[in-house]
Formats: C-alpha cells, structure tokens, sequence
C-alpha cells in the first residue's frame, strides 16, 4: 500500500477525510450533534478515546515488529493508530491540518 489507493495519489482526499472525523467529534463534543456513528461515540467519551488510542498503538508496534513483517498489515494497523490520534485530537479541538502544518514548519528548509 503505498498511497495507490488515493485518486491521483492526492494527500487532500486524506485531508477531507481527517475533516470529517474532526467534525463529526466536535459536533458531538459541543452538544450540537447527538453521537450516533462510531466515531462520534468515541469521540464524546474521554476514558475510551485513552484506551482506544493506547490498544491500537500496542496493535501498531506488535505489528511493525512482527518476524513474519506484512507492509499491508503494518499499513492497516498504522491507519487504525492514526484514526484514533485524529479523534483523540479532535476532542480538544486540534486537527490534522494543525499537526500538519507543525509538520510542514519544522522541515521548513534552512536558508
């Protein structure tokens, strides 16, 4: 899996994504949105946003360090990690975008 999957290999189709899953959580954190997807129940309770975050970076490690490597099932498992830092950071108000430009200003070339 190397981004083939994304039309036109665009990063903004993951963008658009991370932005749902940021609304989605907000609406339901400021009370605007009764939660009713996955995501959103997630997203509305602190305790399970800890232990989701936690068990799918375990999941992640025991993966990326299997003897038996699979690139597709570390990939798998490297989304899974990645949702779930998107909702835990979406329930204080932080999105990917904002990581993203952090991101984008530390590799900010040197003059």
């Amino acid at each position: 899996m190397s981004g083939e999957f994304l039309p036109d290999n665009s990063f903004e189709a993951y963008l658009t994504s991370v932005d749902v899953i940021y609304d989605k959580v907000v609406a339901v954190r400021t009370g605007t949105q009764e939660a009713e997807s996955y995501t959103e129940i997630l997203g509305a309770d602190d305790n399970n946003i800890c232990k989701k975050v936690g068990s799918e970076e375990a999941e992640f490690q025991r993966e990326l360090f299997r003897p038996d490597f699979d690139a597709d099932r570390c990939t798998g498992e490297a989304a899974d990690l990645v949702y779930a830092v998107t909702v835990a950071l979406a329930s204080r108000g932080i999105s990917m975008r904002a990581v993203f430009a952090v991101l984008a200003l530390r590799n900010k070339p040197k003059l």
